[in-house]
């Protein structure tokens, strides 16, 4: 299914390849807080700024704009949630035009890098991508989102492990922050949604499994048949008698199968795993009351493996692109949202120890605050 929505939504908040230009491209003058380190104390050491990503062409007043968010967002993580650290950050602020993230809600945030302690943390506006990924269901491509089932901080929370090259495991915390009178930009697939989609996928992968094997099993006329099963009980009377015969053609006449009844009985097989979970669909679907049946989608495999929602294991939910989101009469360059992540390695003692600090520190009202007034 190609949904406009759904695919302006992938180009928004996915990161595409396109190539970076400086911030003096954009003709944009620098603030002092980002054009040098932020100002540290006895007991916090500097975050050296190591230049700013642009992708794409931004106008100087809206990348003075997000640049402004991006210096509250440095200075607030710095000062307030990572103030006794005792180690340095070294950070760049990241921003995506329009046309770069082919979408009217540009992207934009702070990546600050703990090389030393293998951590890293990402602040970044109206970008879901960490969260998000897809799932096929009846040649629709959904996208997903990772359920949240816990809130820390005044915020929806994620912890998950991270897809890493190497060996080593890296771990991710994730707090999403919104206001609530801003709508959110997603709205999650119901379970009976679900259901209607892959019943019907799984019907028409059946109905083709049936034709496939019907034309592969021509059927030959009751006569022809009637004709073969009766010479077949010629030769068994040719060959025995008595006893014998009388055994061999019960067994003969128990075993025998017309084209239809061999037919039948071989699409059964083939397709009865199918048949399993299309019954266990139609269960959910006429035994769940509405309420149930409007509850998220949490489903991560392929609707033929369906054996149930996943609800508080699963690590997908399907959502569709909220279009009151996208149309909220906010500039391209406001923040809407933000996702904070704080990724790490739990083999590094002081990697574990500045995520406690965030994690003890972090006011998630704050950020709120900062974005009501955008």
């Amino acid at each position: 299914m190609k949904h406009f929505y759904s695919v302006l939504f992938i180009l928004t908040f996915l990161p595409g390849i396109c190539s970076a230009q400086f911030l003096t491209d954009n003709n944009a003058p620098t603030g002092p807080l980002l054009s040098s380190e932020v100002t540290s104390s006895a007991s916090s050491p500097e975050w050296e700024n190591d230049g700013d990503r642009v992708y794409g062409h931004i106008s100087g007043s809206k990348l003075m704009s997000m640049r402004s968010v991006n210096a509250s967002l440095i200075s607030y993580f710095h000062d307030s949630c990572m103030s006794e650290s005792l180690y340095g950050s070294t950070w760049h602020g990241e921003y995506f035009s329009e046309k770069a993230g082919s979408g009217p809600v540009m992207k934009f945030g702070v990546e600050c890098d703990f090389n030393d302690q293998k951590a890293r943390l990402t602040m970044m506006a109206n970008d879901l991508s960490p969260l998000l990924d897809h799932l096929l269901v009846n040649n629709q491509d959904f996208l997903t989102i990772r359920p949240t089932f816990s809130a820390k901080n005044e915020c929806p929370y994620f912890e998950y492990a991270l897809d890493t090259q190497d060996d080593a495991p890296m771990r991710s915390k994730t707090w999403l922050v919104t206001v609530g009178n801003s709508p959110m930009p997603y709205i999650p697939v119901s379970r009976k949604e679900y259901l209607t989609e892959a019943r019907a996928e799984l019907t028409a992968i059946k109905a083709n499994i049936v034709a496939d094997m019907k034309q592969r099993m021509p059927m030959r006329s009751l006569a022809v048949q009637e004709a073969d099963k009766k010479a077949a009980l010629d030769q068994l009377a040719s060959l025995y008698s008595g006893m014998d015969l009388q055994i061999r053609t019960k067994m003969f006449l128990q075993n025998y199968q017309t084209d239809e009844e061999y037919q039948r009985q071989t699409i059964d097989r083939e397709t009865i795993a199918l048949t399993h979970t299309l019954h266990l669909m139609d269960s959910l679907l006429i035994s769940l009351p509405a309420d149930q049946l409007a509850k998220p989608a949490i489903v991560s495999v392929q609707a033929a493996d369906f054996t149930g929602f996943e609800d508080g294991r699963g690590d997908k939910m399907l959502i569709h692109v909220n279009a009151a989101w996208l149309n909220a009469g906010l500039g391209g360059e406001k923040p809407r949202f933000f996702l904070i992540s704080w990724q790490y390695s739990p083999s590094a003692p002081a990697a574990d120890d500045l995520g406690k600090q965030i994690q003890e520190k972090f006011n998630g009202k704050k950020l709120k605050a900062m974005l009501d007034k955008q």
